[in-house]
């Protein structure tokens, strides 16, 4: 059989000296094997577990008035160290507080201006690279321009030369034999370019982050809801989103309550249930 809870109980320094504290354990359960005696299957029994209730509820009041009594001088003096304390810890919280917004904001500048210059630097590569096509292209339509012009020679040439050997003409054959030799000495033509523009292939150096000695700094992720019915809509059928959604049973109640049970809540149930009340004895 289980040991009597009254029993175990120690009583602390500050309610040994008083003697009805000392007993409220026994007292109390005492009162409990009494309750869970009780067997109410007609109007007697009701009416004596009634009185035996207000007997219960005087005895309650009762203790907590004497529990109150010693507990008193305490929460005064804890009440006083409280307000002692308060406000040096607010000022220094605040103080806190102050310095990590300021530092916390030096650091997402900072982390601004290198992801500004990162992409500052890839645009100048960019630009550096697309210089680089330009200048290219024109090289090679200059040298497919000079290229086109040394074949039309050459075709010129060899359409002389043809001629001259159909007419046997000196004349003809040494004009046909300076076009092959115009045709050959054709060369490209000198297209002026800059030094070679190298484009980087690697990242800029972005600085590190600020550091002060014995702090430091960790990256939270946090969200707030901007359209709650949205939210409530996405969250259905997703176990892990429904988990956030927290009914607020104390409201629903006060609902219920209002409504006498009568509304239609979907997936809500109204119920009633009897609440008894005892007043305590007089004296």
């Amino acid at each position: 059989m289980a040991a009597d809870p009254a029993e175990t109980i120690e009583i602390p320094a500050e309610v040994r000296s008083n003697q009805a504290a000392t007993i409220a354990p026994e007292t109390a359960q005492q009162a409990l094997q009494v309750a869970q005696s009780y067997v109410i299957d007609d109007d007697e029994m009701y009416a004596a577990a009634g009185e035996e209730l207000r007997t219960i509820v005087t005895k309650s009041r009762q203790l907590d008035e004497l529990r109150k009594s010693i507990t008193a001088p305490m929460d005064e003096a804890k009440r006083r160290v409280m307000d002692f304390f308060r406000l040096p810890l607010e000022r220094l919280q605040e103080a806190e507080r102050v310095l990590k917004i300021g530092m916390g904001t030096y650091q997402r500048e900072q982390a601004a201006k290198a992801e500004a210059a990162r992409r500052e630097a890839e645009a100048a590569a960019e630009r550096q690279r697309q210089e680089q096509q330009r200048l290219d292209n024109e090289r090679r339509a200059a040298e497919a321009a000079a290229q086109a012009e040394r074949d039309r020679l050459a075709a010129d040439a060899q359409a002389k030369m043809q001629q001259a050997i159909d007419t046997g003409d000196a004349k003809t054959m040494a004009e046909a034999e300076q076009a092959m030799a115009a045709a050959a000495s054709v060369q490209a033509a000198p297209v002026e370019q800059p030094a070679q523009v190298v484009v980087p292939m690697s990242m800029p150096v972005v600085p590190m982050a600020p550091r002060a000695a014995g702090v430091s700094t960790r990256t939270v992720w946090k969200a707030k809801v901007t359209d709650k019915p949205a939210f409530i809509r996405n969250a259905s059928g997703r176990p892990e989103l429904e988990a956030m959604l927290k009914v607020d049973e104390g409201a629903l109640n006060k609902f219920a309550q209002a409504t006498a049970g009568k509304a239609h809540v979907n997936g809500v149930t109204f119920y009633d249930e009897p609440v008894v009340s005892a007043r305590r004895r007089a004296g």
